[in-house]
């Protein structure tokens, strides 16, 4: 089981307690005043077009699927979209009617951010336990906007006896660091006892046939790897904290530490350590990462990892990112740095020449961060690399295989003397004793592009002939 450091906030509820939720999830406060609510009524008459033609397109899906049988018409339809309107709604004399499935999908769009609904697949009636399917339950994507306009770290809430509450996340100092601040994207099915995807909520004809892309466009994916060797597809959440002059929740946290007896910490898993979320350290103390550090600069954590890859053998480059539109020293707005071993090895050949090295040996080192406007920061971290750290093996990736214009030059003079390739390997190497260089790599330099990005003799003759072919 995936365990977070996640509490469940209660709030008063009486007809309001879904905005209640999702605000005291954002600001540690309820909606007493009924603003949010207010906001939200307004907010599905001026988008009544898009929100309709997306409930109305599930609402006919779902009747579909249960074979009931019941043929939907306009007018039926249209009066149950009225309702939902109307149910929006705040009465003269203050009272909330309770909302529904498509009032999450609409409050997901009002503030252009997820929201995941986690409870029971079934839910009770009065006379019969587990009498229909909870279809409250799964995940809203603001998909009435572009995803680069919404923010990537969903609201999370529980519900269970047709009422939600927050669930929310604190850096207490009593709680284990190695627990993953995520959200599983499944629950067990208690048919067939499975993990079974959360289903994705108000989505068209068109979303249903790439839904894992659309999940990776609105939320942080993660894949977790649980004990049993099963892999579970998560979420991040955000870790930043509100101010502590508003946040109600964290003080509220505070009091249930001081006035509940203590237990003991949680011991770390095989989960938590699989994904590494804890503090890892180079060999000096200049090159330590833990998850929380923040960088002004883009620049400043390249300098850092650099000096971590010297002292340790440990290689990383960029994975997966999103670059600022605007001009920053921070670069990305998000960025995951991978261990250059990292990813799947794709053999292309047919065993005929069985000795081979690959670079990827699907390591699982990472670095994660997330842009909070003025810093980047790390929110995962992983440096449990599954093959052997050697500084000395650094001079054989890539990356410090790069030869410099002087060195190109130098081959270039010595092929043009017919000097034969391994040689010329031997006397640049001679040159500088720091570099390795393979044979391979003088071939590249004579057979790709110079240093001036030219082509070479032999590419460039095959243009011209190209050229004045008739």
């Amino acid at each position: 089981m995936i365990r977070s450091n996640e509490y469940s906030v209660d709030e008063s509820g009486k007809g309001n307690c879904l905005v209640d939720a999702c605000l005291l999830t954002m600001i540690g406060i309820q909606d007493s005043p009924l603003t949010l609510r207010k906001h939200l009524s307004d907010y599905i008459k001026s988008n009544e077009i898009a929100l309709r033609d997306r409930w109305k397109y599930a609402r006919i899906s779902s009747d579909q699927k249960l074979e009931l049988g019941i043929d939907l018409d306009d007018n039926l339809l249209d009066q149950e979209w009225k309702a939902i309107v109307t149910e929006a709604k705040v009465t003269n004399d203050g009272k909330c009617t309770f909302l529904q499935s498509c009032h999450i999908f609409a409050i997901s769009n009002m503030i252009k951010r997820p929201i995941v609904v986690l409870g029971e697949e079934y839910v009770d009636t009065v006379n019969e336990k587990q009498a229909q399917f909870n279809d409250i339950i799964g995940i809203y994507l603001p998909l009435l906007f572009m995803a680069n306009n919404t923010l990537h770290y969903p609201i999370v809430l529980g519900y269970a006896a047709t009422h939600f509450t927050a669930l929310v996340t604190s850096k207490s100092s009593t709680l284990s660091p190695l627990l993953y601040c995520g959200v599983p994207l499944s629950c067990v099915s208690s048919s067939s006892f499975s993990f079974q995807s959360l289903s994705v909520h108000y989505i068209n004809y068109v979303e249903q046939m790439s839904v894992p892309r659309l999940l990776a466009k609105y939320l942080v994916i993660e894949e977790i790897k649980l004990p049993e060797g099963q892999m579970m597809k998560c979420c991040a959440l955000n870790e930043q904290t509100l101010s502590e002059d508003i946040n109600v929740l964290n003080k509220y946290i505070k009091y249930l530490e001081a006035n509940l007896p203590n237990e003991e910490p949680l011991p770390p898993d095989n989960l938590s350590e699989a994904h590494g979320m804890e503090t890892d350290v180079g060999t000096n103390n200049d090159c330590l990462f833990k998850v929380g550090d923040v960088f002004s600069s883009f620049n400043e954590f390249k300098y850092k990892i650099n000096d971590y890859s010297i002292n340790t053998g440990g290689m990383f480059s960029i994975g997966h990112s999103t670059k600022l539109k605007q001009t920053s020293g921070l670069v990305y707005g998000k960025l995951l740095y991978v261990c250059c071993d990292g990813g799947k090895q794709r053999c292309r050949s047919k065993g005929i020449r069985p000795q081979q090295y690959y670079m990827s040996l699907n390591c699982p080192a990472k670095i994660r961060f997330f842009n909070t406007g003025t810093q980047l920061k790390i929110s995962i971290l992983n440096f449990h690399h599954n093959h052997k750290l050697d500084t000395s093996n650094l001079k054989y990736y890539p990356r410090n295989r790069r030869l410099e214009n002087e060195t190109v030059e130098l081959i270039k003079k010595f092929d043009n003397h017919k000097v034969p390739r391994a040689i010329i390997r031997d006397i640049v190497m001679s040159e500088n004793k720091t570099k390795f260089t393979t044979v391979e790599d003088i071939a590249n330099v004579l057979n790709k592009v110079t240093t001036n990005n030219i082509p070479s003799q032999s590419i460039a003759v095959q243009k011209i002939l190209n050229e004045i072919k008739v």
